[in-house]
């Protein structure tokens, strides 16, 4: 009975063992897919379109039915970044957006360039052409409602920051990285992302009478996995 019982609570224990290495084991990214850190022309990304308000987040939350697909292309004289809609989206479909959209790209495998991005759906709220990967310092960020905020304060100013456990609605990411925007008047965004692939673009639009806060909209792309 007691070499059992021995037994038993060997195989417990490696069962538990067997699971903490699962749960620490990196994420694969597939073969073809856009690796910030090593980018390749040919590498394709999907990102799907989600609007949400910040006071009703669960119920207000939706998918468009919108598909943008970033790739990464050969340009004249360096690597291109391609946005566009699949012909089945809704913003396609309208007539409205059925044309690409490109900016350089370049990286070397810690940082990420971005010049020439102020039309990208995913960028054009980023100030700061380096989306560092693997940036050494960081702040410890905490979700409330729809933001993110350091210490109880908006984070804003192209900061970066750890954040653990970020949710909208029907997504949830987790031990991120997230860039902030310049603060604007009426905007609030973050990239979210780890040291190779964006994870969401989140943007929080605010409408305001006379300097006071009256509604919230929010647009936000999520990576299809």
């Amino acid at each position: 009975m007691k070499q059992l019982s021995l037994l038993l609570f060997s195989l417990i224990l490696l069962t538990l063992s067997c699971s903490k290495e699962e749960e620490i084991k990196p994420k694969t990214i597939p073969a073809n897919a856009i690796n910030f850190a090593n980018l390749q022309a040919g590498q394709q990304s999907f990102y799907q379109m989600y609007t949400t308000k910040c006071d009703s987040l669960d119920e207000e939350f939706s998918f468009t039915g919108d598909t943008l697909v970033l790739e990464v292309i050969e340009g004249e004289a360096s690597l291109q970044m391609r946005e566009y809609f699949t012909e089945n989206s809704p913003h396609y479909l309208s007539g409205a957006n059925t044309e690409t959209v490109e900016y350089p790209v370049k990286s070397d495998g810690t940082n990420a360039i971005l010049p020439q991005r102020d039309n990208s759906l995913l960028f054009f709220f980023y100030a700061n052409d380096t989306l560092r990967l693997q940036p050494e310092q960081r702040v410890d960020l905490v979700q409330q409602d729809c933001k993110l905020h350091l210490a109880g304060e908006p984070f804003i100013g192209n900061d970066i920051g750890n954040i653990d456990n970020f949710t909208i609605g029907d997504i949830t990411l987790r031990d991120k990285i997230s860039a902030s925007c310049e603060p604007f008047f009426d905007l609030d965004a973050y990239l979210i992302y780890d040291a190779n692939q964006l994870s969401m673009s989140h943007v929080v639009y605010e409408e305001y009478f006379w300097d006071v806060l009256i509604a919230t909209r929010i647009e936000g792309w999520i990576l299809i996995e």
